[in-house]
């Protein structure tokens, strides 16, 4: 990467590449905007795993990141036809399928 470019650009297309971590997949909070993915699990425990279930955050729904604040929280994703925003903190409880990041 050459060192002219902003960084902003560097860590966008670093992140555009990474499709495990450490030998995890990626989950939805590491997923770039305008990148989409098929989630594979469900993390978090008691009321806030019921509430993604009921969101329609099941795995092998398709997820699409539309937009991401500035320092990362919340994050605007699309899925089953309607847009929700979540908090980068749960977007990492749930994990997506390898290989399914496009």
């Amino acid at each position: 990467l050459a060192e002219n470019q902003p960084q902003k650009q560097v860590q966008e297309r670093l992140r555009e590449y990474m499709i495990t971590i450490g030998g995890r997949n990626m989950t939805l909070a590491q997923l770039p905007v305008g990148k989409e993915g098929v989630i594979e699990t469900v993390g978090g425990e008691g009321n806030l795993r019921c509430r993604f279930l009921d969101m329609g955050l099941i795995p092998g729904t398709k997820v699409k990141v539309l937009k991401m604040a500035p320092m990362g929280d919340p994050i605007q994703i699309h899925l089953r036809g309607y847009d929700i925003t979540i908090r980068k903190e749960d977007g990492e409880k749930i994990v997506l399928k390898e290989g399914s990041v496009q």
